[in-house]
């Protein structure tokens, strides 16, 4: 399959993310970001163990779990089967808030330090992601019933066709995937679609689709420069994560492309992994956070959630030497200031974000 493999190509397939995407970006823990951390209870973890594999894993189990010590600065206790290593000192982090309309806060930084009992993390960029991949899942759908492991807590494969791993991924509506720049660099970034979205190509490959999002391309960037990726497959339910690494690409495929339709809508492109390892492996924090227990999910709703969408746009603002040089006209500019004190979400994006999603054919 043809592989994409220069910039010019990607943004040919999917364009350049436009400003507003970029001015979006903080690069210190806000009153704002803040809020978003207090009240998440996991996150995605994506981090090079010792052997400079990639990884990628759910942490935490209740909402606060990750602590803020400074504006830069971030711990949170480490559970013993974490194999982070000094030598691979980027990580990157996905915060989920159940129960919101789906954005989610990724934070990308440095290890500085780390025990046998917490981690400390150095913060270098921040931004609110928005809602796609979570509405195109459906990923905090309450379950009548919460499956936990029914296997010893870890089950190594060595085929994707392994049945617990086919049936896992058949029915896996959410990916993370974390990717690694030239310099080292992490990014997490989330994939959500019908369940059933992964194809297995052959027992050591597997294809993921790449609708269109806020076209920043973190992985697809990433994937340029260094092939490692690290997956981890989530499923409503159940307190498994599916953990899968190898090396990835970006190709247009027609024929993938069209095996991977809604209705008759294609997605642009997909990731094909050649996988290396594959492990099933029952998650302490999915257990304790409950995420897809009703009453969880009430408890959680009730706690007194930050606006995302307004904090989107408060942290536009607030990068004045960004929006200089993008020339904002004054419409956008009075548009932002209005979203950054709205005290509810606009019903006008929530339409926006309904009506791009009925175009991909969902």
């Amino acid at each position: 399959m043809r592989r994409i493999t220069t910039i010019s190509e990607v943004e040919a397939l999917i364009g350049s993310p436009n400003e507003l995407v970029l001015m979006k970006t903080v690069t210190s823990l806000d009153d704002d970001c803040q809020a978003i951390l207090a009240l998440a209870p996991i996150a995605g973890l994506g981090f090079r163990d010792p052997a400079g594999q990639p990884q990628t894993t759910i942490i935490g189990g209740t909402p606060g779990f990750m602590r803020v010590e400074s504006t830069t600065q971030i711990t949170f206790d480490r559970p013993s089967a974490l194999a982070l290593s000094e030598q691979y000192p980027s990580v990157s982090l996905l915060f989920f808030l159940p129960g919101t309309h789906g954005e989610t806060l990724r934070v990308n930084g440095q290890l500085t330090d780390i025990t046998s009992t917490h981690v400390t993390i150095t913060v270098e960029e921040a931004f609110v992601h928005c809602a796609k991949c979570i509405l195109r899942s459906k990923l905090f759908a309450t379950s009548p019933t919460i499956t936990s492991s029914n296997f010893s807590p870890q089950h190594s494969a060595t085929s994707l066709n392994d049945p617990l791993i086919s049936s896992f991924l058949a029915q896996s509506p959410f990916v993370l995937l974390s990717s690694w720049d030239a310099n080292g660099g992490s990014d997490t970034s989330p994939k959500g679609d019908t369940a059933g979205f992964v194809r297995i190509i052959d027992e050591r490959t597997l294809a993921i689709a790449d609708r269109k999002g806020n076209q920043r391309a973190d992985t697809v960037r990433n994937l340029l420069q260094s092939a490692q990726i690290g997956l981890a497959f989530l499923v409503p339910g159940h307190e498994e994560v599916l953990h899968i690494n190898g090396t990835g690409y970006l190709t247009d495929d027609p024929a993938l492309c069209a095996s991977m339709a809604l209705g008759e809508k294609p997605p642009h492109a997909a990731f094909v992994i050649a996988v290396q390892q594959i492990v099933l492996q029952a998650n302490s924090a999915l257990q304790q956070a409950k995420l897809w227990d009703a009453a969880s999910q009430a408890a959680q709703a009730a706690l007194p959630t930050p606006n995302l969408l307004a904090i989107v746009a408060r942290h536009i603002t607030k990068n004045k030497q960004y929006a200089a040089q993008a020339a904002l006209n004054p419409a956008v500019d009075q548009e932002l200031t209005f979203a950054a004190g709205e005290a509810s979400i606009s019903p006008s994006v929530r339409q926006a974000y309904q009506q791009s999603l009925s175009n991909e054919g969902y």
